[in-house]
C-alpha cells in the first residue's frame, strides 16, 4: 500500500519569536499539511506552525514503501539546487541515477563539480551585512502579515521590547560583575608584586 506525503526541505535557519510560526534549521524535513496563502502549515516533529514558502524547497511526492527511497545524499543535493542554480541540470541527473541505484546493488557516487572562477570571488563585508539586514527585514515583514489587528501587532512589539530590556539589564549586570572581578584581580596582583619586592 502506498500513500503520498508532501514534504519540503528548509533552505535556511528560522528561529520564530511567535508560537504561530514554526522554527527550523537548514536541511530539516518539514511535512507540509496545507497551503494558507503564501504560507504552508508545516509539521516538524511534534511542532506545528506556519512556514513561509520562501524558506522551503518542496520535495517531489514519492511513494512511501518498506524501503526508504530518499537518502541523505539526495537531501543535500536538493538543498544545493536552491543555493547553486548553475549546477541544477547535472545535480538533477545525479538524483535520478541515485533513485534508480537504490533498487540495485550499484554504489552511490558523489558528483564532481568543476570550479567556476566566478565562485572564487568572495563577497565584501558591507555586502554580507546588507544581505543579513534584508533577510531580517523580510522575516519581520512576513511575521506582520499574520496579525489580525493593530492591537495584536502592538502587543507583540511590546513583548519584544520588554524582552530586549530584560536581556540588556542582564548583560549590564554581568559586565559590571566581570569588571569588579577584574579590578579585584589587579589589586591582588599589585599586592603580590609589592610583597615580593619587600622580600
Amino acid at each position: 500500500m502506498r500513500s503520498e506525503i508532501k514534504k519540503g526541505i528548509a533552505i535556511g535557519n528560522y528561529n520564530s519569536q511567535f508560537a504561530t510560526y514554526l522554527s527550523f534549521k537548514k536541511g530539516d524535513i518539514i511535512v507540509l499539511e496545507a497551503k494558507e496563502g503564501e504560507f504552508w502549515r508545516g509539521r516538524l516533529g511534534a511542532h506545528i506552525g506556519l512556514v513561509s514558502q520562501n524558506y522551503i524547497k518542496e520535495i517531489e511526492n514519492q511513494p512511501v514503501t518498506g524501503v526508504a527511497t530518499v537518502t541523505n545524499n539526495n537531501i543535500n543535493n536538493n538543498i544545493n539546487q536552491v543555493s547553486q542554480p548553475t549546477f541544477n541540470s547535472s545535480i538533477n541527473n545525479h538524483i535520478n541515477k541515485n533513485n534508480n541505484n537504490n533498487n540495485g546493488s550499484s554504489p552511490i557516487t558523489t558528483p564532481t563539480k568543476q570550479e567556476d572562477p566566478k565562485e572564487k570571488i568572495q563577497p565584501t563585508q558591507p555586502q554580507i551585512q546588507q544581505d543579513e539586514d534584508e533577510a531580517i527585514a523580510k522575516k519581520i515583514r512576513d511575521s506582520f502579515t499574520h496579525f489580525q489587528s493593530k492591537e495584536e501587532l502592538l502587543e507583540a512589539i511590546q513583548n519584544l521590547a520588554i524582552k530586549f530590556v530584560k536581556q540588556s539589564s542582564v548583560l549590564k549586570k554581568e559586565l559590571a560583575q566581570e569588571q569588579a572581578q577584574r579590578k579585584e584581580l589587579e589589586e591582588e596582583l599589585k599586592f603580590i608584586k609589592h610583597k615580593h619586592n619587600l622580600l
